[in-house]
C-alpha cells in the first residue's frame, strides 16, 4: 500500500509538472539553465504544433533584436564598417533630396533601418559600390544629405579609390556632389584619396567648372592646390558641352570673378584660351559683357594676347567698338590694342552690301 501511494503521489507530481508545462509556467528548479532551455524550447514547439511551415514565416525580428541587443550585426555588404552611428543615420538617408542640373528627386530607403535608442553601438557592413536606382552610392546620400560626420566616416572607410570614382546616373561623383553642396571639408578629404580631378558629368563640367561657376573661391582653392601638387595642369583645358574651360566659365560669373580668373591663371591657366564654339579668349568676353574691371584686370598680364582673333577674324576692342564701350576702347587702346578705323569703315560696308 506504501508503495501505490508512493507511486500515486509520484505520477500526482508529474501531471502537476505537465500542468505546468502546458499552461507556459515557469518551472521551479536548481538548474537556470535547464529551466531558461525549457521554457524556449517549449514556447517554439508550441510555434511549430500551429503551423505546418517550420514557422519560419512567423518568427519576429523584432524578437530576434531585442535577444541580441547587447551585440546586434547589421549585414548590409561586403565592406566592413565598425563605426557608433546614432539614429542620425536613418533620418538621413530618407527623403534625401537635390535639385540641380535636371536632379528632380534624390530618393533612397536605407536598408539598415534603426529605432532611437534601441540599441546603443552598431557593427555595420555595407558596400560602397552598391548603387540607387540613381546611380548614387552610400558616399553620395551622406553628401546630398548634407551629414559631414557621416560621409567622412564612409570615405575613410571605403576599401578601394575606385569606389569614389563610381558616377551616377548624371555622371557626377562624389567630387561633383561635394562642389555642388558646397561641402569644402569633405571636398579637401575627397582629393586627399588621390580620385580623378579631371572627371566630367553629363554637361561635361568638372569639379572645378562647377566650382567656378558657383563662383565657390574656397573649392576652387582647394582643387588648384591638387592641380599644382599633381602637376595636372592639362585639367584646366578641359572643355565642358559648351566649348568652354573653367577660365572662361569663370570670367562670366559675377562673385568672386577676380579671385577665381586671378587663382587660375597663377595655376598655370591659359589666358588665351579660346572656347570651342566662337574663338573667343575671355578677353573678348569682358568686352563684350563691358567688364571694365576684368578688361583693366587682365591688361596687367604681358602674355595676354590682346589682338587675338576669333572665328570670326575679329579682336576683342572690334566687339567694344560695335557696342560703343568707348571706355573699354580706349583702355585697349591704352594698353597698346591695334586699331584701325579705316579697317572698321571697310567691314561697315561689306556688312551694308551683305544685308542688300
Amino acid at each position: 500500500m506504501e508503495t501505490r501511494g508512493y507511486m500515486t503521489s509520484k505520477n500526482v507530481k508529474m501531471a502537476a509538472i505537465e500542468d505546468d508545462i502546458n499552461n507556459d509556467r515557469d518551472l521551479v528548479t536548481d538548474d537556470l539553465h535547464y529551466s531558461d532551455t525549457m521554457q524556449i524550447s517549449h514556447k517554439m514547439a508550441r510555434v511549430c504544433e500551429e503551423r505546418c511551415d517550420s514557422g519560419i514565416n512567423s518568427f519576429s525580428f523584432q524578437s530576434f533584436r531585442d535577444s541580441m541587443e547587447s551585440s546586434c550585426t547589421f549585414s548590409v555588404g561586403k565592406t566592413e564598417l565598425c563605426e557608433i552611428i546614432h539614429e542620425d543615420f536613418s533620418e538621413k538617408c530618407t527623403n534625401l533630396s537635390l535639385e540641380d542640373e535636371g536632379i528632380s528627386s534624390f530618393s533612397y530607403t536605407p536598408s539598415v533601418c534603426i529605432k532611437p535608442n534601441s540599441v546603443k553601438a552598431l557593427r555595420i557592413v555595407l558596400d560602397f559600390s552598391e548603387q540607387d536606382k540613381d546611380g548614387d552610392t552610400f558616399v553620395n546620400l551622406a553628401l546630398i544629405g548634407g551629414n559631414e560626420r557621416l560621409a567622412c566616416a564612409l570615405i575613410d572607410m571605403v576599401p578601394n579609390v575606385e569606389c569614389l570614382n563610381i558616377p551616377n546616373s548624371l555622371y557626377q561623383r562624389p567630387v561633383h556632389l561635394a562642389v555642388l553642396t558646397k561641402q569644402v571639408k569633405i571636398l579637401k578629404k575627397l582629393l586627399s584619396k588621390n580620385i580623378e580631378i579631371a572627371c566630367q558629368d553629363h554637361q561635361g563640367n568638372t569639379p572645378l567648372h562647377l566650382a567656378c561657376r558657383n563662383g565657390d573661391i574656397d573649392c576652387v582653392k582647394a582643387i588648384l592646390e591638387v592641380v599644382r601638387e599633381r602637376r595636372d595642369f592639362q585639367c584646366l583645358e578641359v572643355r565642358n558641352s559648351q566649348g568652354l574651360t573653367c577660365l572662361h566659365v569663370a570670367a562670366r560669373v559675377t562673385e568672386n570673378r577676380l579671385n577665381i580668373v586671378t587663382e587660375l591663371i597663377k595655376s598655370e591657366a591659359n589666358v588665351n584660351a579660346v572656347d570651342a564654339t566662337s574663338g573667343r579668349t575671355i578677353l573678348h568676353y569682358a568686352c563684350e559683357k563691358r567688364d571694365i574691371e576684368l578688361v583693366r584686370f587682365l591688361m596687367k598680364y604681358t602674355n595676354i594676347e590682346i589682338d587675338f582673333l576669333a572665328f570670326d577674324g575679329k579682336p576683342a576692342i572690334y566687339i567694344a567698338y560695335w557696342r560703343n564701350y568707348q571706355d573699354i576702347v580706349k583702355r585697349l587702346i591704352k594698353a597698346g590694342a591695334d586699331f584701325d578705323y579705316n579697317v572698321l569703315d571697310d567691314v561697315s560696308e561689306d556688312s551694308d552690301n551683305e544685308n542688300v
